[in-house]
């Protein structure tokens, strides 16, 4: 990248791809809350294609500061003041970044939820009940599983 021209090309370029990603992001969103489980590695293969997209550009990003020796933040005040298109289109960069993270927070989280409700599925198919909580010494809890002591005779 070796001009203002290039950064705003690559800045297009990733704003395509985050907003593929964002797509991407919410169709795994809905896979994930109507159980599809077969859309899962199709959508995980893209997801992973366009973060390596990313990456690369962010790759070059970096190596185009340090190019022009400039910080991040020093890069954000010249563009603001002299620059308020190429400005823009970074904060609209920047906000699709902090979409796709929600999103893909949430959907880990939807993730984590899912994996927790099948465990405790198994566990009582099993005949594992789950395990009680109790308080232990300065209140801090404890999971006890049972210790095989009959507690009487019926």
């Amino acid at each position: 990248m070796s001009d203002l021209k290039t950064f705003r090309s690559q800045l297009a370029a990733d704003r395509e791809h985050l907003s593929r990603l964002h797509d991407i992001l919410m169709h795994e969103r809905d896979a994930l809350e109507s159980g599809d489980i077969e859309a899962l590695p199709a959508l995980a293969q893209r997801k992973l294609e366009l973060m390596n997209a990313l990456d690369s550009g962010a790759r070059a990003r970096t190596e185009w500061l340090a190019q022009v020796r400039l910080t991040p933040e020093r890069l954000k005040h010249v563009l603001k003041n002299r620059f308020p298109a190429i400005y823009k289109e970074l904060s609209e960069t920047e906000a699709l970044v902090n979409a796709c993270a929600t999103l893909n927070e949430v959907n880990g989280r939807i993730i984590h939820a899912s994996a927790q409700r099948s465990e405790r599925v198994l566990r009582l198919i099993k005949g594992q009940p789950d395990k009680p909580v109790v308080y232990g010494k300065a209140a801090q809890t404890e999971h006890v599983a049972g210790t095989g002591h009959a507690i009487g005779i019926a």
